[in-house]
């Protein structure tokens, strides 16, 4: 059952009225009493067959039951539900005989204007109030000059609540103020005919729940002045346009206290500005400022200026003066700019054909701005020689010619200047651009970094950066890989987070470098050692990182401490004897650059690598090199990553670098890598240099360079883990030269024996409990 309770309010008597009697002339009806003394009046209509019926009730506000007095009740009632324009006497709103109730409306009525041959005009100096104005087909209503409507309510027609509704004529050249101080519902006005708000009008809405102002069909006007939530909120847009709506000569369009949208141009609008409108200035407007679905014009010598981002998907033209100042995200499909396009905040709007001129803030180093504004092709603008210092033109802030601005003092800081822009149709603008005097500051790297520093050939390294730039003017950042290539990464003017990525296609140990530029020329350089690309093709080791090199380790400069990088790749090309590859360590605090230049063995045993070579000491020399490391990954390891590199002068074996000085070559790592890592790879077959035996078990022998150059002998004992090797090397007429035991071999044990300053043939026995094999080992001069 639906229950409806008559009230006296006059805006909901006609409702209930037309259901009563509509109920009336077709079902029977009874009185009874209810338990709170109030008459209540039951009307049971059938709406048909069968046991489903509508009951309508309500309690009445009548005596108790008169069934003659009851419609006449109700006809009372009824009459303070609405208030109807008759004209019977004048065109005056101010006289109570042209109403049918004969009373001036007050701010609890309902009016309606019907179609009568005196329209209704409010005159000058009076002050009309209503709760809601439906004026219907071919009516009208005037508001003279002085005069002044105010309206605090909204009525229900055709499903919308709607506080002026407009099927006929509206013109206002007075006061027309809308939900000033009582909230409405959906619509402040819903125009479906003709609305002119003339010269001297204004309409002032708030306080609405969907939107202020929705032209839904035929033509809106304003030469005046309206305003748009600038005391309340309004609901989800301030104006709707559906139909024709033009702010001609003399119009002024302000709005603010949107949810969605300050402007929505739907599929059949057409919007033209020939005046000015501004949307967000004073408050926010929503997701968007302007929204166009169809067709808006920015007329030539009109101004619109948009404090939210703007969206386009259709037909927009900008002849005139376009202001949009946000960093909100824009979305625009695409239109030709033939007017001033201004952004004071930057943030352009994308897909723009620019064909006249365009502001954007403009930063100097100096006094002079070179390319102080974008000019289109087709520009038929001239814009002023003197540029101010404020919006009146009065205080000048510099020159401008031809495209630069010169600033007539060398302040520093962000400030606004002012210019004057005029065109073919006579039209003068003042527009204005944002300049950013420095005293310039270099821009700084605060972080490089490689996500992973040790990945496969053809697999991307991710590298990421953290820059800044005190002036906010960045222009360009640039990357070079280390392998010959580079690229451009895109950044914001104030520097921010910058990511690149590249793959190698060749295994090496790389060192990538960051580039930032200014607008001003400054430049930071910052590199990232080391990336290393190895090939997994075959068993080999690699490593990157840095560790901190300990005191003593740099015999230059014993007492030096700090951060010492490192890169490294190495590895035995498919039935190659050399391994190959590339080693890089600094260490910056010493100005100590190492760079192999060849290698001559590598060994891989579990969890340890090791290799020797020679290479140049910041470009020039020849150094020995032992680079030992350990993958703490692989069993054994110990879980953490460790590495060591000895260099020495070649010419007289002068130690020149070594993080674990005073040990022996073969001696336990004891420095773990600060950041970084360390990977031993495992081919599926074994690694070239480790397969010298036909069958896992037996002993094999390998010296590491035959014939030997220097005083030692260095060999690769494979075949004997676990067991107990013993090593001598004798002269071949058989004198002892060096012995050596070991207790427990690893699988590829190395050794190394003093083999003296004598040239000869020299004879190395190797033997195990059960296995034993003997090399001759040739000691050069």
């Amino acid at each position: 059952m639906v229950s409806t309770q008559l009230t006296t309010a006059a805006h909901n008597q006609t409702f209930f009225l037309t259901q009563l009697i509509a109920s009336i002339m077709q079902s029977p009806f009874t009185w009874f009493t209810p338990s709170s003394g109030r008459s209540r009046f039951s009307l049971l209509p059938v709406i048909s067959p069968g046991p489903q019926r509508q009951s309508l009730s309500w309690l009445a506000s009548c005596p108790r039951p008169v069934y003659v007095l009851l419609l006449l009740c109700l006809t009372s009632l009824t009459s303070l539900a609405q208030t109807t324009w008759t004209g019977s006497t004048s065109t005056d709103w101010n006289t109570a005989t042209n109403w049918n109730t004969g009373n001036v409306p007050t701010a609890t009525d309902d009016v309606i204007i019907p179609d009568v041959a005196n329209d209704p005009v409010i005159g000058a100096g009076t002050i009309a109030l209503a709760y809601s104005i439906e004026v219907q087909s071919s009516a009208s209503l005037a508001i003279q000059n002085t005069a002044s409507l105010t309206i605090n309510g909204s009525k229900l027609i055709n499903g919308l609540t709607i506080s002026l509704y407009n099927k006929g004529t509206v013109n206002n050249s007075g006061a027309l103020v809308i939900g000033n101080i009582a909230s409405l519902e959906r619509y402040g006005i819903l125009n479906d005919a003709i609305f002119n708000n003339t010269p001297g009008g204004t309409i002032q809405i708030d306080r609405t729940t969907d939107t202020g102002l929705y032209s839904r069909a035929g033509s809106f006007t304003n030469a005046a002045s309206i305003i748009i939530g600038a005391s309340a909120p309004v609901g989800s847009f301030g104006l709707y346009n559906n139909a024709t709506f033009i702010n001609t000569t003399g119009g002024t369009l302000q709005i603010d206290g949107s949810a969605y949208g300050g402007i929505r141009n739907y599929t059949a609008g057409t919007f033209t500005n020939a005046a000015s409108i501004i949307i967000g200035a004073n408050g926010g407007v929503g997701t968007y400022g302007l929204e166009n679905f169809a067709t808006f014009t920015n007329s030539g010598c009109a101004t619109l200026s948009v404090f939210a981002p703007f969206y386009n998907n259709s037909s927009f033209s900008n002849q005139g003066l376009l202001t949009v100042s946000t960093a909100g995200a824009h979305s625009n499909t695409g239109f030709s700019n033939n007017g001033i396009l201004a952004y004071p905040q930057g943030n352009p709007i994308p897909n723009v054909t620019n064909n006249a001129l365009i502001s954007l803030p403009i930063t100097t180093c100096g006094p002079t701005a070179t390319s102080a504004l974008q000019i289109g092709e087709a520009n038929s603008f001239t814009v002023g020689t003197t540029w101010y210092k404020d919006a009146a033109l009065t205080t000048v802030a510099g020159t401008y010619s031809p495209n630069t601005f010169t600033a007539s003092n060398s302040a520093t800081g962000t400030y606004p200047v002012y210019f004057s822009v005029t065109n073919g149709l006579a039209c003068s603008y003042v527009a204005s651009v944002a300049v950013n005097s420095q005293s310039n500051v270099a821009p700084s790297i605060t972080t490089l970094t490689v996500g992973t520093n040790l990945l496969p050939i053809n697999t991307a390294f991710t590298v990421d950066a953290v820059v800044y730039d005190a002036n906010n003017n960045l222009t360009t950042a640039s990357i070079a890989w280390g392998d010959g290539s580079s690229a451009s990464i895109s950044t914001g003017l104030g520097g921010g987070t910058l990511s690149a990525s590249h793959s190698y296609t060749t295994a090496g140990v790389h060192r990538i470098s960051l580039t930032l530029s200014d607008a001003c020329g400054a430049t930071a350089t910052q590199t990232y050692e080391y990336a290393v690309a190895y090939d997994p093709s075959a068993g080999f080791v690699t490593g990157g990182g840095w560790i901190d090199s300990p005191a003593g380790a740099y015999s230059v400069e014993p007492t030096l401490t700090g951060q010492a990088n490192f890169g490294f790749v190495a590895k035995y090309q498919k039935g190659a004897t050399v391994p190959t590859g590339n080693t890089e360590f600094q260490f910056h605090l010493g100005n100590l650059h190492f760079k192999s230049t060849v290698y001559e063995w590598l060994t891989v045993a579990g969890a340890r690598a090791q290799f020797k070579g020679s290479g140049t000491l910041n470009g020039v020399g020849e150094y020995g090199f032992m680079l030992t490391a350990i993958d703490g990954a692989v069993n054994g390891g110990g879980e953490a990553d460790k590495f060591r590199i000895k260099i020495w002068q070649k010419q007289d074996g002068a130690v020149v670098y070594d993080n674990q000085r005073h040990t022996a070559d073969d001696a336990a790592l004891s420095t773990a890598i600060g950041e970084g890592s360390i990977v031993i790879h495992t081919p599926k077959g074994r690694n070239a240099r480790q397969a010298c035996s036909a069958e896992q078990g037996e002993l094999t022998v390998q010296v590491l360079g035959n014939p030997v150059s220097g005083q030692q002998v260095e060999a690769l004992i494979g075949g004997a883990a676990g067991q107990t090797l013993r090593i001598s090397l004798v002269s071949l007429q058989g004198h002892l030269v060096e012995q050596q035991q070991v207790e427990q071999a690893q699988p590829q044990q190395r050794v190394v024996l003093q083999i003296g300053s004598l040239p000869g043939v020299y004879l190395l026995h190797v033997s195990t409990p059960d296995q034993q094999k003997t090399i001759r080992v040739l000691k050069g001069q």
